[in-house]
């Protein structure tokens, strides 16, 4: 696996989920059960997805669908999901389409595409079941459309503070395949998630280098390091201090340069991660 670099330029619980319940229109065709108030709920170590479901008074297939987990036995600690207890649907009447649901229901149009798997939004048949997603805001949409793209894994910042320096995309004439975050030399750099690592050292124009491999196709990077805390085959978790921000390697200062690879391909680190507060 190469990763070609160029240089620069936490979630826990949240909140109380509020319930309010609704009663049953039949007549439109609209099952409401209870409102879009949302929230996220960190994956604590031997938790398992039916006593969360317990806990917020949901199903485990609900979790499931409104996470994008394809199995739901596979959870790690530290992972995020999206809590909805219980989830509203909406059963296909003639004449609907997706544009009048989003102004029904206050959502938009892509929420409802991302949280239903349409690969045709024009394409809508009387009797469909459709999942109205929590109307949280983009925070929400991004824990389902992240856990999905990362076949659920959630990753989480792998740094506290910092400033955005470099974005992933080309520069100039080559390709910067990372998310660069300016921070002092010292700053502790976390896991984004669980997993086994891989590689830890020195390694040419990214210095010393963590890669830790999550399962599922899923690999992080974490560059330019001044210190490394781990050892290959190690297996760490979500948030575990893994090494400290330095200058390492071909590098304009001290700063992380974070990569997320997905099944070979190096994508933005910035949609798959929680939007930062």
């Amino acid at each position: 696996m190469k990763f070609s670099h160029h240089p620069s330029r936490s979630i826990p619980w949240r909140g109380m989920v509020l319930i309010s319940c609704l009663l049953f229109n039949l007549l439109i065709g609209t099952v409401v059960v209870a409102s879009t108030i949302s929230t996220t709920h960190e994956v604590r170590p031997g938790e398992t997805l039916s006593e969360i479901a317990r806990t917020y008074g949901t199903s485990v297939s609900a979790l499931a669908k409104l996470n994008g987990l394809s199995n739901p036995n596979r959870i790690q600690a530290g992972q995020l999901l999206l809590i909805q207890p219980p989830l509203k649907e909406h059963v296909v009447q003639p004449g609907d389409t997706l544009s009048k649901l989003a102004a029904q229901y206050g959502v938009t149009v892509l929420a409802l595409a991302v949280f239903n798997e349409l690969d045709d939004p024009d394409r809508l048949m009387v009797g469909q079941v459709l999942v109205i997603p929590p109307s949280g805001g983009d925070g929400a949409l991004q824990t389902i459309a992240s856990n999905r793209r990362l076949n659920g894994v959630s990753l989480r910042w792998p740094i506290e503070g910092g400033v955005i320096s470099s974005l992933f995309g080309m520069r100039g004439d080559r390709m910067h395949y990372g998310l660069d975050i300016a921070a002092a030399t010292g700053t502790p750099v976390y896991a984004a998630a669980a997993g086994r690592v891989v590689y830890a050292g020195s390694a040419g124009t990214y210095g010393n280098l963590v890669k830790i491999d999550h399962g599922n196709g899923i690999v992080s990077a974490y560059a330019h390091n001044s210190r490394i805390r781990v050892r290959v085959g190690e297996y760490v978790t979500a948030g575990q201090h893994i090494a400290d921000v330095g200058n390492t390697g071909r590098s304009s200062g001290p700063h992380l340069h974070f990569e997320v690879e997905v099944n070979g391909e190096r994508i933005d680190p910035l949609s798959v991660l929680p939007a930062r507060r």
